[in-house]
This record gives C-alpha cells, sequence and structure tokens, in this order.
C-alpha cells in the first residue's frame, strides 16, 4: 500500500518536474522533502492540539 502510494507520488512529482522544466520554472521537488514537510505538518498539527486539549486539565488542576 505504501509503495504504491510512493510510486504514485513520484510519478506525480516527474510530471511537475517536466512540466516546470519545459516552463523554465525547474525547481527539483523530491518525495523526500514531500515526505519531510508532511511530516513536519502532521507533528506541529498534533502538538498543538495536544497542547490545546491539555490546556483545560492545566487549569482545572492548577490550585
Amino acid at each position: 500500500m505504501l509503495n504504491k502510494f510512493t510510486d504514485d507520488i513520484n510519478k506525480l512529482l516527474k510530471k511537475i518536474n517536466a512540466l516546470q522544466s519545459a516552463q523554465g520554472t525547474h525547481s527539483e521537488i523530491t518525495t523526500p522533502s514531500l515526505l519531510g514537510s508532511f511530516n513536519l505538518y502532521v507533528k506541529l498539527n498534533f502538538e498543538m492540539t495536544k497542547e490545546r486539549a491539555e490546556a483545560p486539565i492545566k487549569f482545572l488542576l492548577s490550585p
């Protein structure tokens, strides 16, 4: 499942890179950088959600 997803992403990136190079606005996009950005987004989103969830509990427990 993950391999198919990665293959699909790679095909899409090859198409994007080919289009960009045809337009002369080429900046190489790679799977690791894309996945890294996605992982960072998920991690930041999780941390923010976790903080919001813990805030009321900390408020109730404070003296």
